[in-house]
């Protein structure tokens, strides 16, 4: 399927060089259509196809002026990725002359490597690769994260070196010469239908509902009805159950029994802070001393965003307020706590960014020129945007 029929909208009534110049993808808030951020760079796509960064650019990962057609956007330590309608793939690293028909990208830092892995995943179901460091991009050769010959892939994921879910639900693994094993090979994993990392390691979700590691010590080899996967801090991490309910593994003390009806968690090694489905929050343990005025403000919450690796929780509410704590001690972070009038709340690797409802940012950064993200977007919103198609069953509508 392109990408333009999976990602944009279509744009009734204007022929198609019309709709290729007045580009249009709905936006979040603004013009703002998407958000990557990492650990210390931060990447917008604007709703008309255009991209801005800000933040450190040592590698050149803000260069980003001059991109257009851009419906998505990927962004890692040094690098910022942006695909086009056509499937093309931009990168600040250079230029990726044979990356064509992506669909999906991964990418992220591999330390024991110095560089940053990407990984496109193609339309065909095959995989490309390819480093990236201070001096551009770095050809892999056929030993480092070779994904040559992978076929009928559906997800790829970057953490000590590539993986890829195949269609039938079993794994691949490309990585690096000497790498030293993990105890458990996802070679030997079969019936997964998604990956995901955490900062110690990948698991498995598979169809069943039973989650997978790289280790026993989690021991999450007995978990059923599991629908999701939340990696905590540290070693832990825990699953969320159809019905609701956590189950922990790894390094989690905290005990989660009591916890019903949750969508949501943020994990840490003695403290599980849980949102339910009425917008409550619910700890545990739960917190001593905290005053009534205090325990109100982590109510109607609309949705989580958590830190594992600066072990920090911050609760967006459905009035666009932030609050901002200390996962382990619930004590007040600086960083976020107390923000107003938020629509999105991002975080990655204790950088902080909020998208206001006006379409502005603040981030706990003070050397972000956050005014360059959103200045000179065009409005290319059609001036009658119809839905093309109405669709409608027992409980929902389309």
């Amino acid at each position: 399927m392109p990408v333009k029929s999976l990602l944009m909208p279509v744009m009734a009534g204007l022929p198609a060089a019309a709709a290729e110049e007045a580009l249009y993808i709905r936006p979040l808030a603004g013009g703002v259509a998407q958000v990557a951020m990492s650990r210390d760079h931060v990447a917008v796509l604007r709703s008309d196809g255009t991209v801005a960064a800000t933040g450190n650019n040592e590698w050149g990962q803000c260069d980003v002026d001059r991109w257009t057609g851009i419906v998505k956007i990927w962004a890692a330590d040094g690098v910022t990725l942006g695909l086009t309608e056509k499937g093309e793939l931009f990168n600040t690293a250079g230029t990726m002359g044979g990356w064509k028909n992506i669909v999906d990208v991964a990418a992220a830092p591999v330390s024991s490597a110095s560089m940053t892995v990407v990984v496109g995943l193609k339309a065909d179901g095959s995989a490309v690769s390819m480093g990236v460091n201070a001096r551009g991009l770095v050809p892999l050769n056929k030993d480092v994260c070779n994904v040559a010959g992978w076929t009928d892939v559906v997800q790829v994921l970057v953490y000590d070196g590539v993986y890829g879910l195949k269609a039938d639900g079993t794994v691949l693994e490309a990585g690096f010469p000497g790498a030293e094993p993990c105890e458990i090979s996802v070679s030997q994993w079969s019936g997964v239908q998604q990956l995901v990392k955490s900062d110690y390691g990948v698991f498995g979700l598979t169809q069943e509902g039973s989650v997978l590691a790289q280790s026993s010590g989690y021991g999450c080899e007995s978990w059923e009805n599991v629908v999701r996967i939340i990696p905590g801090s540290l070693n832990s991490v825990c699953g969320l159950t159809a019905d609701g309910r956590l189950l922990t593994g790894g390094e989690v003390t905290a005990d989660c029994g009591g916890m019903t009806n949750l969508v949501d968690a943020a994990v840490g090694v003695s403290r599980v802070v849980g949102l339910k489905d009425d917008g409550t929050v619910v700890f545990s343990p739960e917190p001593q001393g905290m005053s009534k005025a205090e325990r109100n403000r982590w109510s109607n919450i609309k949705e989580l965003v958590f830190d594992p690796g600066f072990s920090v929780v911050a609760a967006l509410g459905y009035d666009g307020s932030v609050i901002g704590a200390s996962l382990e001690t619930l004590e007040p972070f600086d960083g976020c706590d107390g923000w107003t009038k938020m629509a999105r709340l991002y975080c990655e690797g204790g950088l902080w960014l909020g998208l206001k409802k006006d379409g502005t940012f603040v981030s706990n950064d003070p050397s972000l020129d956050l005014g360059r993200l959103t200045a000179g977007v065009v409005n290319t919103r059609p001036k009658e945007e119809k839905m093309d198609l109405i669709a409608a069953g027992l409980h929902h509508s389309l």
